[in-house]
């Protein structure tokens, strides 16, 4: 079996062997060529033909689109566009690609055959079209393009796509063949601002270092330092860790923003006990408590009876009947 390209040259035979039976099977390696014959040797008596030729590939030709897993947002990266498995000598190629253009914004392309010749190119939102030829035709297994793209800044972590949508080959004598569509994916991680989180953070931990804990008016009830401490060591974590969201971040802003609030709101604004502000504790404050016991946060009226929770602890139960009760008897 002979090989050749220009149906001219066949060079030396890529295998040779003895037929065996009506059905033959020839192995030789890969070859990237347009002709073949096949040559008898032997001599017989009776004619000899070839009924049916068939001619197999490993594997059909292919496409394959890679870059990098992610990458940050306003970074520059390239994917990389390369064939395999082509075995005919291919003179053209019609490439079309499409992206996401709300993440990604593909600059240009660039050959990375020498052979290959980037012809002309139209851009148009979220796609780009390629055409190129081989002078030569000379095999294009391999790396094809270079693709130079940046990535945009999305309000979150997100995930783009590259595509080539459509590929198509075409030979010497004009024969085009489609490959099938590939696609890659990009992780794009989002700009984390940490500045408003490190602000609230310095104002948290002012107001904690500056409240003193008693039972005199602008004092803070016994723990509630403790409460808004653990709140900004946990912010303080989120704002340290390396993969930080901004999903994470804002929550922690939240969270923060809510005991701050919760700590303030839990300043003696009276004498704790002296409800009726008199100036004394008598068994009026008593009664003002048993008016309002059980109440809890969760009532429609809470605003109204929150004062006679003496504790802090979002009921108005025993606990602060007992408290008034021992401020009388002192």
């Amino acid at each position: 079996m002979f090989v050749s390209n220009d149906g001219v040259n066949w060079g030396s035979a890529v295998a040779t062997g003895t037929g065996t039976g009506p059905v033959i099977t020839v192995n030789f390696p890969t070859q990237t060529v347009r002709y073949f014959k096949i040559v008898q040797t032997g001599t017989s008596s009776s004619w000899w033909s070839i009924r049916e030729v068939r001619v197999y590939g490993p594997t059909a030709p292919a496409a394959a689109l890679a870059g990098p897993p992610s990458v940050t947002a306003g970074q520059s990266f390239d994917a990389t566009l390369s064939l395999s498995d082509v075995v005919t000598s291919v003179y053209a190629q019609d490439i079309q690609l499409a992206y996401d253009s709300t993440l990604l914004n593909l600059t240009s392309a660039e050959s990375l055959n020498s052979n290959v010749v980037v012809v002309d190119q139209k851009a148009g939102a979220g796609s780009m079209r390629l055409l190129t030829v081989n002078l030569g035709g000379h095999d294009v297994n391999g790396d094809l393009l270079r693709l130079h793209l940046t990535a945009l800044s999305p309000g979150d972590d997100a995930t783009a796509s590259i595509a080539v949508s459509k590929l198509t080959l075409a030979d010497a004598t004009g024969a085009e063949t489609d490959l099938d569509a590939v696609s890659t994916s990009i992780g794009i991680k989002a700009i984390v601002d940490l500045s408003a989180l490190n602000a609230l953070i310095a104002q948290a931990q002012a107001a904690h270092d500056a409240a003193v804990e008693g039972l005199q008016i602008g004092q803070y009830p016994a723990g509630t330092k403790a409460v808004l401490q653990a709140a900004i060591n946990d912010s303080m974590a989120v704002a340290a860790a390396p993969g930080v969201t901004k999903a994470q971040v804002t929550q922690a802003i939240s969270a923060l923003n809510t005991a701050l609030q919760t700590f303030t709101q839990s300043v003696y604004t009276r004498t704790p006990g002296d409800l009726n502000a008199d100036g004394k504790f008598t068994i009026g404050d008593l009664a003002i408590v048993a008016a309002a016991y059980g109440k809890t946060s969760a009532s429609p009226d809470w605003a109204t009876y929150q004062f006679a929770d003496i504790n802090h602890d979002g009921v108005v139960d025993l606990a602060d009947l007992a408290e008034v009760a021992q401020r009388i008897l002192q």
